[in-house]
């Protein structure tokens, strides 16, 4: 690896010693993922990352990912929730009849987390990424479970509509919201992080830029990999191999396009540090098919 200023080589020791902080028993831990395929939808490749082919159509999933750590089996976490079994009446009561049209706000083949998940493995909490109202809608569907939210996001949310926000999803007096809570401990180059069962194991890392609270999920599994759920801060992974911003059609999306940017290279530095981490965007359905879908787990 070369670096062409002492400044690039100066942050390079940084990040992998930031890296090499990470708890040595993480991966000791057994936890275990899921993903939870709720939906999908095609969408051509020039909408989703700077550069793509107009020509190529790529299926987008709509996920929850659902984590469990053999020491707290009742405390078990979703990351996400995906599409409801409502989805389509918020849909209809939030989006005018053009926006549902948009590829990216479409969906298809819908099964929902609550559907597919028995009573036994239902999540305690659910983590958002962000507040978007894809990522949102599945709260609905389980009245029971805490939902945790960055306290960046929940201001966002009050503030935020349709398209990007459902009212009718935020605001639901079933949910019940708890804040975040970050602290600064380094995880792999993002400088505030959450950890979620005190063990280094499965920790929330603060990624703002897609939104002003969105964040990402740093998973160590019982068998050693390293994964690291990153939301919509790309919604492909080779935007971060290639270090490619999202289309200029489709940046708006973005809440601030620059702390995107940001954010791509620092999970880019992440991953030329420590090759066996693995990117999964919240949508990228290649890089999800590798690791499979409930009742599979990554172990």
């Amino acid at each position: 690896m070369t670096f062409s200023t002492p400044m690039q080589a100066r942050m390079a020791l940084v990040l992998l010693a930031l890296c090499a902080a990470m708890p040595a028993h993480a991966d000791a831990t057994g936890v275990r993922v899921t993903l939870i395929k709720t939906a999908d939808a095609q969408v051509r490749e020039a909408l989703l990352v700077a550069g793509g082919d107009w020509s190529k159509e790529l299926v987008l999933n709509h996920i929850a990912v659902l984590v469990e750590h053999p020491r707290f089996p009742e405390q078990r976490l979703m990351f996400d929730a995906g599409l409801s079994t409502a989805v389509e009446t918020e849909r209809q009561t939030n989006l005018h009849w053009l926006y549902r049209q948009w590829p990216l706000l479409s969906y298809q083949h819908l099964n929902p987390a609550r559907q597919q998940l028995p009573a036994a493995l239902r999540p305690k909490v659910i983590a958002l990424s962000h507040i978007h109202w894809d990522h949102a809608s599945g709260i609905a569907d389980f009245p029971e479970a805490e939902v945790w939210a960055a306290p960046a996001e929940r201001v966002f949310a009050e503030r935020a509509t349709p398209p990007a926000v459902f009212p009718t999803q935020v605001r639901s007096q079933a949910a019940r919201w708890k804040d975040m809570v970050f602290t600064a401990r380094p995880q792999c180059g993002f400088a505030q992080s959450q950890d979620v069962y005190g063990d280094g194991s499965v920790v929330l890392v603060s990624m703002p830029g897609h939104t002003p609270g969105s964040v990402g999920l740093w998973v160590s599994t019982g068998q050693g990999r390293k994964l690291l759920f990153v939301g919509d801060t790309v919604w492909l992974k080779r935007a971060v191999t290639e270090q490619l911003a999202k289309p200029l059609v489709s940046r708006s999306a973005d809440a601030q396009p620059a702390q995107v940017r940001d954010q791509i290279e620092r999970l880019a530095d992440c991953v030329r540090l420590d090759p066996a981490v693995e990117i999964i965007p919240a949508h990228d359905a290649a890089a999800q098919d590798v690791l499979g879908y409930f009742p599979n787990w990554v172990n």
